[in-house]
């Protein structure tokens, strides 16, 4: 059986911390690049998409392997700079507006400067009944840099700004990760994991932009590639805490890597479900499905590509997604790296 040494942990703090909401992945392509750089061919295409060839000891293989994982995450972008100074927003991707109360931000100037914020509200000292029983509306929220004017905040930010959370990767006694960005910096690290090491068989990778607004990256990757089956590397939502029916958990931190066989953007080939099932138990890899068919991921894009492609994901469990404080388990990121590494070299794919 194929071995594989993992050190995705320290890569995936480093791509935690920096910023790339979409649109605006080109700091995340940037530190891939230096991290892949001499493992394999790669290329940048017109949207942004980093494609990248791994030569295998072994040559190509009979039908082609296509591993992907998306590099933006959620974030905001500055719509309106008001009258006294104050920033409005719209969110990038599926934020709820609860979690971004009060949180500490990072606007990325059009020089690539960065200018710290906070979302403010309206004190709850001054909130009416209806008001405190009403959970809060994007377009009540505002960005305060601590300006004066409109004119002194436009000498900081320009409308079409990103806005970031915090970088705040922090370790959670030594089970747990809580950062910003694990949706999906996970997938990322482990790719770059995978092509640090040597593979049996030829296998293309691409770190997709825009997955977040709609997909949109992945169309072009896997137009150009072509490939024959897909594999999705994800942090997908974990709801397993108190109060929610486990029923409704979806899945659960230290399950191990969760294979899907169908989500909102698709359903996953059942024959390739199924015998992935079988291979993450034959190699003693914990693995675990959704028990809700909630989410989707580039996958749903991918299928529909060219004459069609089997598609199959793993996702890390995280909880909190689509905040600034997304938690995963060491363990599973370990695991689901470990799995996906055996996936692209032990798999048989006939």
């Amino acid at each position: 059986m194929y071995t594989h040494n993992l050190d995705c942990i320290a890569n995936l703090k480093t791509l935690c911390n920096l910023h790339g909401i979409s649109g605006r992945e080109y700091k995340i392509r940037s530190a891939i690049i230096s991290m892949i750089d001499g493992f394999c061919e790669h290329k940048t295409d017109n949207i942004g998409n980093l494609i990248c060839y791994k030569k295998g000891l072994n040559g190509e293989r009979a039908q082609k392997l296509m591993v992907s994982a998306h590099m933006d995450e959620v974030g905001l972008i500055i719509t309106e700079i008001t009258d006294k100074g104050y920033l409005r927003f719209s969110s990038v991707g599926g934020i709820d507006p609860r979690v971004l109360v009060g949180i500490n931000v990072l606007i990325n100037d059009m020089d690539d400067n960065f200018i710290p914020g906070v979302i403010g509200i309206k004190p709850i000292h001054f909130l009416n009944a209806a008001e405190k029983d009403t959970a809060p509306k994007e377009e009540n929220l505002l960005i305060d840099i601590g300006s004066k004017s409109k004119e002194q905040t436009e000498k900081y930010v320009k409308l079409g700004s990103s806005v970031n959370f915090f970088e705040n990767y922090t370790e959670l006694g030594n089970e747990y990760i809580c950062s910003k960005a694990l949706d999906n910096r996970f997938g990322c690290a482990a790719m770059v994991d995978i092509i640090k090491k040597d593979v049996q068989y030829d296998t293309y990778f691409a770190f997709t932009v825009q997955e977040e607004i709609g997909t949109r990256g992945v169309a072009t990757a896997a137009y150009a590639i072509q490939p024959d089956i897909s594999l999705v590397l994800e942090a997908t939502t974990a709801c397993d805490i108190e109060g929610v029916d486990t029923s409704k958990q979806v899945c659960k931190i230290n399950g191990g890597a969760v294979v899907p066989f169908m989500d909102k953007s698709n359903i996953y080939d059942y024959e390739l479900y199924k015998k992935v099932i079988n291979f993450a138990k034959n190699n003693n890899i914990p693995a675990q499905t959704k028990n809700v068919i909630a989410g989707g991921n580039d996958s749903g894009t991918i299928a529909k590509t060219g004459s069609g492609v089997k598609t199959i994901a793993m996702a890390i469990p995280c909880r909190y997604i689509h905040t600034p404080s997304c938690m995963a388990s060491i363990l599973d990121i370990k695991n689901t790296t470990k799995l996906a590494a055996l996936f692209v070299n032990d798999f048989k794919f006939s």
